[in-house]
């Protein structure tokens, strides 16, 4: 039987979504801060907007892995490792799959014809099947793969819960995700699957978990708002030095410390409150029909804004207020990825009853499990 929708937390999902794409939109002009080869010049207009942009949006990863967690760890069935390995592969692991095999054809027929047109190097053409052994067919992809890693530890963690008890069990996730964060904070990956990569990536799951079972009776919507707010504002003061950064023509890779990663310690303070203030909103409207697409709709946009980039971007980024574009593709971004998404899952339905790719997977991945286990 399943559960009731939670119209709170459906609303953070589309938030959350939203967020993404404003992040990706925002990144472009601010990489053509620091690299003149983006939009064919430096781009310098309206530092402080471009900063703003990409700065408000940074929770929408952290609310992703709570959001997770909130719900996995509240079902004990998930301990049970075949079951929930065969769950996540059918819900997650299939679309990763179908996802990373579409952008990897997309960019190696790209590569291919600069190589035919341009005359790159030939070298160019592997660079899609290397990114996609990375854990990045596509950049926004690496979410997917380092979550793969956090799912494997899913029943590890459910087991840890039983083990010591709720109490310790918060206390645990609170002293973890602050190590995280630092852990986090001052090193490096390779492989986006790296299994180390997604351990710092737990803490985040667990606190999900924590703040909606403290929030389930304790719905108001003034505090709700508060601690929304209060997240906000803690991103608001990130602006200020990542303003200056852009001044100073220093990319945030650049930095030995990124001040915007999803575990720099200021972005992870603000997502928590972020979330901890949706886990207490009442929301009464049902969400969960769009709710249900924001899954697609992360899959689709890079892959969408990609397009458009090729084809419109250079064109009006350079004679065009970003004050203006930048929302206006964010909100065609966002539609055209619902749209696609609409259509994707009628066709991958009709095509599933048709051969029953999906049960022929999972009956692939039973099979390896049981070899395994």
């Amino acid at each position: 039987m399943n559960q009731p929708r939670e119209g709170n937390y459906d609303l953070l999902r589309i938030v959350s979504a939203i967020a993404v794409i404003v992040i990706h939109v925002s990144s472009v002009y601010a990489g053509a801060i620091t690299d003149s080869e983006v939009f064919g010049d430096y781009y310098l207009s309206h530092l402080l907007t471009t900063c703003t942009y990409n700065v408000l949006s940074r929770f929408a990863v952290p609310c992703f892995i709570m959001l997770s967690g909130a719900f996995i760890l509240a079902d004990e069935r998930n301990a049970d490792f075949r079951f929930f390995y065969q769950k996540t592969f059918r819900n997650v692991g299939i679309p990763t799959l179908i996802f990373s095999f579409l952008y990897f054809i997309y960019f190696t027929l790209i590569k291919i014809m600069k190589m035919v047109i341009k005359g790159s190097d030939i070298n160019e053409v592997l660079w899609p099947l290397k990114s996609w052994i990375k854990g990045e067919p596509c950049y926004h992809m690496w979410y997917l793969y380092m979550m793969i890693g956090v799912y494997l530890l899913v029943p590890v963690i459910l087991a840890l819960k039983k083990q010591i008890g709720e109490q310790r069990f918060e206390k645990a996730a609170w002293i973890f995700l602050a190590l995280a964060s630092i852990g986090y904070w001052t090193s490096d990956h390779l492989l986006k699957w790296d299994i180390g990569f997604s351990f710092y990536f737990c803490g985040y799951l667990m606190i999900g978990y924590v703040l909606r079972k403290k929030a389930a009776s304790k719905k108001n919507n003034f505090r709700a708002i508060s601690l929304i707010a209060a997240g906000f504002f803690t991103e608001i003061g990130i602006i200020c030095p990542r303003y200056l950064q852009a001044l100073s023509r220093i990319s945030d890779e650049e930095l030995k410390y990124s001040i915007i990663g999803p575990l720099a310690p200021q972005i992870a303070a603000a997502s928590v409150l972020i979330f901890a203030g949706f886990s207490r909103l009442s929301v009464r409207r049902d969400l969960g029909r769009l709710s249900s697409c924001m899954f697609l709709v992360y899959l689709f946009h890079a892959g969408i804004w990609d397009i458009l980039k090729k084809a419109v971007l250079k064109q009006i980024a350079l004679s065009s207020d970003n004050r203006i574009v930048i929302p206006s593709f964010i909100i065609i971004i966002f539609f055209l990825s619902l749209l696609a998404s609409v259509i994707y899952q009628a066709v991958w339905n009709w095509i599933d009853r048709k051969w029953l790719v999906s049960d022929k997977l999972c009956l692939c991945w039973n099979s390896f499990l049981s070899k395994i286990m």
